[in-house]
């Protein structure tokens, strides 16, 4: 394409995905692509990443501090089976003294495979 500025590439994501894969932090996702054409041949490197925030409505609280977490790095091993310590700040009009907040979290081992407690 000799313009790509009056040919941009249009990606459509449903609700359905989006509601599924759930809110981004406020870094946001990073979305990348590379071309492939008719014949299968693929470019040679990703197209530069664009970070997209999702928030679907939700009201959000800030990220929770762990205190068995050392440098954002919570070691499920060396807790064995301990519970951890979260402190959640949760404010009102949305939440009341002795509400009950459930905790979901997810990480990745040193392997990058994803783990969600």
């Amino acid at each position: 394409i000799s313009d790509p500025a009056t040919h941009p590439i249009v990606i459509h994501v449903d609700e359905a995905t989006i509601l599924a894969a759930g809110d981004t932090d406020i870094s946001g996702l990073a979305v990348t692509f590379r071309v492939r054409d008719v014949v299968h041949n693929f470019s040679e490197d990703w197209c530069k990443a664009t970070r997209l925030v999702v928030m679907t409505g939700v009201d959000l609280l800030d990220a929770p501090i762990v205190k068995e977490a050392k440098n954002n790095i919570l070691d499920l091993d060396a807790l064995e089976d301990k519970n951890i310590t979260a402190q959640v700040w949760a404010k009102g009009p949305a939440f009341e003294q002795d509400d009950r907040i459930i905790l979901k979290m997810r990480g990745t081992t040193v392997d990058n495979e994803a783990v969600e407690v």
